[in-house]
């Protein structure tokens, strides 16, 4: 069994037990950790607008993105953030965004929109988000592969 077959298999269990609510522990943290992964894409985006990428400023916020991913990546193998029309999924599991964050995820559609990442806010289009990763430094907590695919 190829390491992608295992990941797709702990995949696959993991949607499992989060979506049929068999694991109720793990869709909450689930949604709290891809909750707080929206979060900080969302700062560490708008902060790319005020510092370049080298600036060390953006080491803590880079840094705590990494961790909270890295965590997912652990317990689910891949990771995949989707936006459609005014909800924001984490691997098929909705978020759930109090009303006065909805405006912080709009924008962080928006920006990425502007950079070129697919974005598609109609459900019948809905696409994966594919982030420049690299430009993040997101790729290190993932051992190069690809973060937000």
């Amino acid at each position: 069994m190829t390491t992608l077959d295992q990941i797709q298999e702990r995949l696959e269990g993991a949607l499992r037990s989060a979506s049929g609510a068999d694991d109720r522990e793990l869709a909450a943290r689930l949604r709290d950790e891809g909750h707080r992964l929206v979060l900080l894409m969302n700062g560490l985006v708008r902060a790319t607008r005020l510092y370049s990428l080298e600036n060390q400023a953006l080491d803590a916020p880079a840094q705590e993105l990494a961790e909270v991913l890295a965590g997912l990546l652990e317990s689910l193998g891949v990771v995949h953030v989707v936006f459609v029309e005014d909800q924001a999924y984490v691997n098929d599991v909705r978020l759930r965004l109090r009303p006065a964050e909805q405006p912080i995820v709009d924008q962080l559609v928006a920006d990425l929109t502007a950079q070129g990442v697919g974005v598609s806010k109609d459900a019948a289009r809905a696409t994966t988000l594919r982030a420049r990763a690299c430009k993040l430094g997101w790729q290190d907590a993932c051992g190069g592969n690809s973060v937000v695919d």
